[in-house]
């Protein structure tokens, strides 16, 4: 039977699967972005781009937001104001 070690994730910590073998340091496991908050005036700005013939593939590219938060920002915005 073979003994092992315990295996840190923590970056420039060496891990041991198995005495006497070792394996190359692993990197920090990645920690999910922020969640990024916008403001009104940019999501009126951004559903007004939308409805003057602006694409949603040119806009959230440009603006680096879901193609699926702007449509909810434009439903926001056509209910707001009546159109």
């Amino acid at each position: 039977m073979r003994s092992t070690r315990a295996i840190s994730r923590s970056a420039g910590v060496r891990r041991t699967s198995a005495v006497g073998t070792e394996e190359p340091e692993q990197q920090p496991i990645e920690v999910m972005a922020r969640h990024r908050s916008h403001s009104t005036a940019f999501k009126r700005h951004v559903a007004e781009e939308f409805l003057t013939g602006e694409t949603l593939h040119g806009l959230s590219q440009r603006h680096d937001i879901s193609r699926q938060l702007i449509r909810i920002w434009v439903g926001n915005y056509e209910a707001r104001n009546g159109l």
